[in-house]
């Protein structure tokens, strides 16, 4: 919703996109947003880390958003710029996060050893 409120797309596809009951063709005008969104994801920068263990990936996934969310502290401020303060979903805006989940929870301090470990063996 972001990039869509960000660009100027055909009202079809604004009026379309929330749409759960639009049929084919509608759905194949919206695929030159579909891309955008794609490439718009494909230009960021990404840390892959290989965590077999599923408790630790919860660990580090929940606590890392919850040391860098902005809607309870947060490390630092979102761009001026960053696409998603036109987001539709307040939690992103004010989170400064594109994942909704976990923004309010905090983070355990201890998680950092773990993490740390874990950038280690990538490194």
């Amino acid at each position: 919703t972001a990039l869509l409120e960000s660009g100027d797309w055909p009202s079809e596809v604004h009026q379309s996109w929330r749409d759960k009951n639009a049929d084919r063709l509608t759905r194949e005008g919206e695929y030159v947003l579909e891309k955008a969104v794609s490439r718009y994801i494909g230009d960021m920068p990404f840390l892959w880390l290989d965590i077999p263990d599923m408790s630790n990936r919860q660990l580090v996934e929940r606590n890392t958003i919850g040391l860098l969310s902005r809607r309870i502290g947060g490390v630092e401020a979102a761009s001026p710029n960053w696409l998603g303060h036109k987001a539709d979903r307040e939690k992103v805006r004010t989170s400064a996060l594109w994942n909704v989940m976990c923004v309010d929870d905090g983070y355990d301090p201890k998680y950092l050893d773990t993490f740390e470990q874990l950038v280690t063996r990538v490194g």
